[in-house]
């Protein structure tokens, strides 16, 4: 379980309003055969509610001026709870 900030805003689901997500990478290999263009790939993050299950995607942008990233992830670490 993850903290998700989007540009600096903690990413909140539309749907619940929670802001607790976990967190992949999808592959994606883009070919477009009638222009012959050859396989590319690009990576997307898929966000995922914890409370209701609802999925957001979004691609990491790099922004120079500024030198950071769209999307940094806050790793929440998970308490022990078995006594």
């Amino acid at each position: 379980m993850a903290i998700i900030r989007i540009w600096g805003k903690d990413l909140v689901c539309n749907c619940c309003g929670y802001t607790d997500w976990d967190h992949s990478i999808i592959r994606i290999t883009i070919c477009d055969l009638s222009k012959g263009e050859e396989e590319s790939e690009q990576s997307r993050y898929l966000f995922n509610c914890t409370r209701c299950g609802m999925e957001v995607m979004f691609g990491k942008i790099y922004d120079w001026e500024n030198s950071r990233l769209n999307i940094v992830i806050i790793e929440e670490e998970t308490k022990d709870i078995s006594t």
